[in-house]
C-alpha cells in the first residue's frame, strides 16, 4: 500500500524520489593518500539535469566514476537507483548508468557507425531484432540515423561523440553520466552534443554532466560546485553564478553574460546579477540604452 501511495504522489509531481544518494562518500586512490572525495553528501532526483563544476583536481571526475562503479567508495555510502555501489553490484549498476567520456576516439571500437552502436548490445546477448531496433532508435535520437553505414574514422569530433552517446543510449540506461564530453570538440561539435543532452533532459532522463564550460552548466536544472574534494555550492544556475566572486576565488569562471553584469554593476549600473543567457543579457542592455536602468548613486 505504501509503495502505491508513493507511486501516485510521484506521478502527480507531489513527491520526487532521489535516484542518486551519497552520504559521507570518501575516496582515496591509494592507502594513506590524501582523499580525493571528502565526506561528500549529495542527492539527485530522478529526471534532474545536474551539472558538476570544479577546477582540475577538485574531485568532480572521480565523483562521476563512482556513479557506475569505475571507482568504489573507500568509506561512506553511495546508492544509485536503489543499487548500492560495491563490487558485487557492478553488473547491475552498469546496466543502469551509462557513461560517456572526453575523447570519442577512445570510445569507438568498430569501423562502422551502426556496428559500433550495436557492440555492447551484442556482448550482452540482446536478440538480433531487438538490437536492430535499439540501434536505429539510438541513432535517430542523436541525429545520426543517416550515418549508420558510414566509417567512424570519417566523422567529425561532434559526430563521433554523438555515436558514442548512441552506443550508451542503446543500452537503455536510467541515468546518463557525461564526463566532460565536449572538452575535445570545436564549438560546432559542442553545440551538437549539448543539443542531444537537452533532448534527453526533455524526455525525463536523469543526467549528470561534468563540464568546465560555464555556458553548458547554465543550461542545467541545477549546478553543483566542487573544490578540494567537497561540495561547496549547490543550487540553481542563477543562484550559483551570482556567487561570481567566490567562483573566481576557487579558479572557476562564470558565463560571459553574468561576467558582463558584474562588470556593469562594478561601473555603477543597477543591473541584475542573475543573468545567464545571451537573450537575458540583450534584454538588460536594451533597458540600459532605453534609460530603464539607474546608476547606483541616483
Amino acid at each position: 500500500m505504501a509503495e502505491l501511495i508513493v507511486l501516485i504522489l510521484k506521478e502527480k509531481g507531489i513527491l520526487t524520489l532521489n535516484i542518486i544518494e551519497a552520504k559521507g562518500l570518501t575516496f582515496q586512490y591509494e592507502e594513506n593518500s590524501e582523499p580525493v572525495l571528502k565526506q561528500v553528501d549529495l542527492e539527485i532526483c530522478e529526471g534532474e539535469f545536474v551539472a558538476v563544476l570544479g577546477h582540475n583536481g577538485s574531485g568532480k571526475s572521480t565523483l562521476a566514476k563512482h556513479l557506475n562503479g569505475i571507482c568504489l567508495p573507500t568509506s561512506g555510502k553511495l546508492t544509485v537507483a536503489g543499487i548500492s555501489v560495491c563490487e558485487e553490484n557492478l553488473s547491475q549498476l552498469r546496466r543502469t548508468v551509462g557513461m560517456v567520456f572526453q575523447n570519442p576516439d577512445n570510445q569507438l571500437v568498430t569501423t562502422i557507425v551502426a556496428e559500433d552502436v550495436a557492440f555492447a548490445l551484442e556482448n550482452t546477448g540482446v536478440p538480433y531484432e531487438e538490437m536492430h531496433q535499439r540501434v536505429a532508435e539510438a541513432l535517430r535520437i542523436v541525429g545520426m540515423e543517416s550515418f549508420a553505414s558510414h566509417a567512424t574514422h570519417q566523422l567529425s569530433g561532434g559526430q563521433k561523440q554523438r555515436v558514442a552517446i548512441a552506443g550508451v543510449i542503446a543500452m537503455q540506461p536510467r541515468i546518463l553520466v557525461l564526463d566532460e564530453p565536449t572538452a575535445m570538440l570545436d564549438p560546432r561539435g559542442r553545440q551538437e552534443v549539448m543539443a542531444v543532452i537537452r533532448r534527453f533532459r526533455e524526455q525525463g532522463m536523469t543526467i549528470v554532466l561534468i563540464t568546465h564550460f560555464m555556458d553548458e552548466a547554465a543550461q542545467a536544472d541545477r549546478v553543483v560546485v566542487m573544490d578540494d574534494g567537497d561540495i561547496v555550492l549547490d543550487g540553481s544556475p542563477h543562484y550559483v553564478f551570482q556567487n561570481a566572486g567566490y567562483l573566481w576565488s576557487i579558479g572557476l569562471d562564470v558565463p560571459q553574460s553574468t561576467d558582463l553584469m558584474f562588470r556593469l554593476r562594478a561601473g555603477g549600473l543597477k543591473v541584475p546579477l542573475a543573468v545567464l543567457t545571451e537573450e537575458e543579457c540583450v534584454s538588460v542592455v536594451e533597458d540600459i540604452l532605453n534609460g530603464k536602468v539607474a546608476w547606483e548613486d541616483e
